[in-house]
């Protein structure tokens, strides 16, 4: 967690401690100590913690509602300022050691998470183009489907990394929120990565699992493990963009996966006369092809649904520039 998502969600509790003591008081001031109005505290304080907006932290406000129940008399104008006074100081506590914890910024975390959903892509590709070549059982491609739908867990966490960097990124003075702009591009290219490798895998089981359905051609292999070379070279330039090498690399593998397309289609339409075998091979080579396009971000659907950015506060390191630039001219005169 970064300090910035410290202070975010201590303010929350601060928020939802508040709100707990102020539904207590009211309520046990209005109807007293009775069932109901236990019941009637835990009622306001979700409703509150709700209204408030706190997220998970709503749930505090009906339990510090309920813990000022127990206490009962004990509570005093000093044990409420010390309970404020302590979740404060957990505020600032957790703003100061958090980087510390973590061990990586906003902008690793976010680049590792991004790398490593990369990594899981190509070793599924890498396990789908070794089973068409080698042979798959019906078990084998099942597996490889529930691992491919697991992708999803994956991108998740990568998708809360990016958003956390970028909820940082307006409040500090170093990371501009220009910088978090390319990882949401690339968070959305694996998106749909994940999704075409969903439907190749969905393709290899129903070729196993529906009865007299078309065999995936053995030809396939040489492009699934080619696309899994250059999801695994993707990886590396994600974790290190600085990486000239890799970026020449992915280059490289994106080309050899369309010579490897051109040439798997000419061969099966060659050598296959099944009509159901050239349907399935276009339908994976498709797939390959988005896959392709998302990993050079020239596929035209990963514009689609993107927010142009709006007028809005602007970000502490945007700031910062233009202030130091005024502070410069009016010295000057």
């Amino acid at each position: 967690m970064s300090s910035h998502a410290s202070v975010r969600e201590g303010a929350q509790r601060l928020l939802g401690t508040l709100a707990g003591i102020a539904v207590a008081i009211v309520v046990w001031g209005a109807f007293g100590l009775t069932p109901w109005s236990i019941a009637v505290i835990t009622a306001c304080g979700l409703a509150a913690g709700r209204l408030l907006r706190l997220g998970d932290s709503s749930v505090s406000v009906p339990a510090t509602s309920l813990g000022i129940l127990v206490v009962g008399s004990a509570v005093t104008e000093a044990f409420v300022w010390q309970r404020i006074a302590a979740t404060a100081l957990g505020i600032v506590v957790g703003a100061i050691l958090s980087p510390l914890v973590g061990g990586m910024t906003p902008v690793e975390r976010a680049r590792w998470e991004l790398a490593r959903l990369s990594t899981e892509i190509a070793r599924l590709l890498d396990r789908l183009g070794a089973g068409v070549r080698d042979g798959y059982s019906r078990d084998q491609a099942a597996q490889w489907l529930a691992r491919s739908r697991e992708l999803a867990d994956d991108l998740d966490d990568a998708a809360t990394a990016v958003d956390e960097l970028l909820r940082q990124a307006r409040w500090s003075l170093r990371t501009p929120v220009t910088r978090v702009t390319p990882l949401q591009q690339t968070l959305r290219a694996l998106d749909h990565g994940a999704q075409q490798v969903n439907s190749v895998a969905r393709s290899m089981f129903d070729a196993t699992a529906t009865p007299r359905s078309a065999a995936v051609p053995e030809q396939i292999a040489a492009v699934l493990t080619t696309a899994a070379e250059a999801f695994e070279a993707h990886a590396a330039l994600v974790a290190d963009p600085r990486a000239e090498a890799e970026t020449g690399t992915l280059h490289e593998l994106l080309e050899s996966l369309r010579d490897a397309r051109r040439r798997t289609l000419r061969t099966v339409r060659t050598e296959v006369d099944d009509t159901g075998v050239l349907v399935l091979t276009g339908s994976i080579i498709t797939d390959i092809d988005r896959m392709a396009g998302s990993l050079e971000r020239s596929a035209p659907a990963l514009t689609v649904g993107v927010r142009e950015p709006g007028p809005g506060i602007p970000a502490v390191s945007e700031v910062l520039p233009a202030v130091r630039l005024m502070w410069e001219k009016a010295k000057a005169r």
